[in-house]
């Protein structure tokens, strides 16, 4: 969380209404892991997900749903 902080400032974990992330953006973000190799953590914090376990969920249902 405080790598989030650092990144994006306070206002990225602070509660607000949920945002909305569209099917295009979701598959983007999904690809930067599953295509380009890169770890979910640093994707997460590159694009400010404020919850860890948004992304896992994510790519667990690519998986499943294509």
């Amino acid at each position: 969380m405080v790598r989030l902080i650092d990144i994006h400032g306070l206002e990225s974990v602070c509660k607000r209404k949920n945002r909305y992330y569209s099917p295009e953006l979701k598959q983007e973000i999904i690809k930067e892991v599953l295509m380009k190799g890169r770890s979910q953590l640093e994707v997460s914090l590159d694009y400010g997900l404020p919850n860890k376990g948004m992304l896992p969920n994510w790519i667990t249902q690519y998986k499943k749903n294509g």
